[in-house]
């Protein structure tokens, strides 16, 4: 646990200072907690202090010698793995090392082996030390992710019953420290770190924090890409966030869960109202009528989607030999749900749904249309009526009501993430992580935001029929990129990728410089910035964060390319 963890650290580190300095009785030793502004979570920090007034000059002399800490740790791991308390098996530490520099009642949360396992991790790293200016300059994201990973393992094993037997065990995966999971009669590997792309069926590049590989199972469980996020660190990358986890979904051989801090933690302690329901099916516009009745003539009662947590049904799936047909099941209720059939024959009502239909698919620039009024069922719901930032729609052929519950139903879901998003933005995003979750069985669903929809990045994926990528930001065949583009394809970040790969198809040649500066003709000083530029033309691409210099660039005649419109060659300036 984190107690484990932060006593058995404590207790280290004053071992080392103990073999450094000596004498140490009058230094004091407490753990800080500083809140982190908009997040669920606080940092921790070892405060060391002298009792003595005036000092002694040990803490002055550790942080003046720039090996100081770092001999403290070595130390101390010098000292834990000489002990002869290592020989008996039965034995986490003992006074003569660990158990000598705390008080009593914390004896039982100092591990040995914890400590060893910490101080070896950070020793490992102890040739890229620099200096910091304080500790608002330390970047914790890092240290926040790997911690939210460990406790998602423990979670894991919190969630066994009498009923369901849930082992997890470190095994070595692939050259890595990895975990086996023995969950129910199902057993997988769980694999940290793993690197998905285009050789995997996986349209962009991107690294889930677990994948499950399924070991033995009844069922037809496809391996599972885990996401463990913190609301800090991903609140304004939800965009990219699912152009990734859409990617996946999209290849058609995994499943995607992406769980929130909260998720995590609710498993341990209820964290209370921490996300919006995006599951109440008897508020949709046709839920009552044919949620239940579906899913009880299916017998898929047993799952209960709307009953349960996000992390409960993670393992749900993990362990249910006929876990895809239920989670199907479930999916396809809640898409017809969706589906208002008292609105059918209302135009402006379809005018008003369709455009963010036609923006979704404008965004993918996809083969794929939006079903003409009269020859469409469609529906929307909102889970919040005031001050939401969700939407789920769902649109259905007249041609396949024939086929009733088995007809090809579209999905879409978008999470405002701009600026303009209204204060339940932490809770919404939690309900959207959750939606996506349960919603991916459905095999024509989209799960998308509104910045990254108006910044085009998802031209990286165009689904066809069954959802599958067939066109990708890094799978662009080598004959359609000429060799100026290729040569800097792989410095562009996300957006300029996917503006690429519409100039590319659109024949507009690659600009010479990226990362243009526009120089005052007066003093030369900068006074514009571009993503690229085509100097020749005198012609800039501008990204949405750079929409502030558009009269800029104008006033100094230069043509500018907007990165959230249409990319073509006459906009871009004839042919060429």
């Amino acid at each position: 646990s984190t107690k484990v963890r932060v006593e058995s650290f404590v207790a280290a580190f004053m071992l080392g200072m103990k073999k450094k300095f000596g004498n140490i009785d009058h230094l004091g030793t407490c753990v800080s907690e500083d809140p982190v502004p908009d997040a669920d979570y606080k940092n921790l920090y070892l405060v060391i202090y002298d009792t003595v007034p005036g000092g002694t000059g040990y803490l002055r002399q550790l942080m003046n010698d720039k090996h100081g800490m770092v001999d403290v740790m070595q130390l101390a791991v010098d000292a834990m793995q000489n002990c002869i308390c290592r020989d008996d098996e039965n034995k986490d530490g003992c006074y003569k090392c660990l158990y000598a520099y705390r008080q009593s009642q914390h004896i039982g949360e100092i591990s040995r082996r914890k400590a060893l396992s910490m101080f070896k991790s950070i020793l490992a790293g102890k040739n890229n030390l620099h200096k910091i200016e304080g500790i608002v300059n330390i970047d914790t994201n890092p240290l926040f992710d790997s911690e939210l990973e460990r406790r998602f393992v423990e979670a894991l094993e919190r969630l066994g019953t009498e009923n369901r037997i849930v082992e997890c065990n470190k095994k070595l995966i692939n050259e890595k420290e990895g975990y086996s999971l023995r969950i129910g009669d199902c057993t997988w590997d769980i694999e940290p770190q793993v690197d998905l792309g285009p050789a995997d069926g996986v349209a962009v590049n991107c690294r889930p924090d677990f994948v499950f590989w399924p070991v033995r199972t009844t069922g037809n469980q496809k391996p599972v890409a885990v996401f463990t996020d913190g609301f800090t660190f991903h609140k304004d990358r939800v965009a990219d966030d699912f152009l990734k986890r859409m990617a996946i979904m999209q290849s058609g051989k995994f499943r995607v869960w992406s769980l929130s801090y909260n998720d995590v933690q609710d498993v341990f302690t209820s964290r209370g109202d921490y996300m919006t329901n995006t599951w109440i099916y008897d508020k949709t516009p046709s839920g009552v009528k044919i949620y239940m009745p579906y899913v009880k003539s299916k017998n898929a009662q047993v799952l209960m989607v709307s009953k349960k947590k996000p992390f409960e049904l993670l393992t749900e799936y993990l362990s249910r030999s006929d876990a895809e047909e239920l989670f199907t099941v479930h999916a396809k209720a809640f898409a017809f749900s969706l589906l208002d059939y008292t609105v059918m024959n209302k135009q402006n009502t379809y005018n008003i749904q369709v455009e963010d239909w036609n923006s979704a698919y404008k965004s993918l620039d996809a083969m794929k249309r939006v079903i003409a009024f009269g020859k469409a069922i469609f529906g929307m719901w909102e889970p919040r009526q005031t001050l939401g930032n969700l939407w789920m729609y769902s649109m259905l052929s007249t041609d396949d009501r024939s086929m009733k519950m088995d007809a090809p139903i579209r999905v879409l879901a978008i999470l405002n993430d701009n600026d303009s998003r209204t204060e339940n933005y932490s809770k919404d995003w939690n309900g959207f992580l959750t939606f996506a979750n349960n919603m991916q069985f459905v095999p024509d669903a989209l799960f998308m935001t509104r910045r990254g929809i108006s910044s085009m990045i998802y031209t990286a994926l165009v689904p066809g029929e069954t959802g599958s990528a067939v066109d990708s930001v890094q799978g662009i065949t080598e004959d359609a990129i000429t060799s100026g583009w290729e040569e800097i394809f792989d410095c562009l970040d996300e957006i300029e990728k996917a503006c690429a790969t519409e100039m590319i198809k659109k024949h507009i040649p690659a600009p010479d410089i990226i990362g243009f500066e526009l120089g005052s003709s007066n003093n030369g000083a900068v006074i514009g910035e571009a993503s690229m530029a085509w100097t020749g033309r005198k012609t800039v691409l501008l990204l949405p964060n750079q929409l502030e210099n558009k009269e800029i660039f104008e006033k100094e005649n230069w043509k500018v390319l907007l990165s959230n419109e249409e990319l073509t060659m006459d906009k871009f300036g004839g042919e060429g």
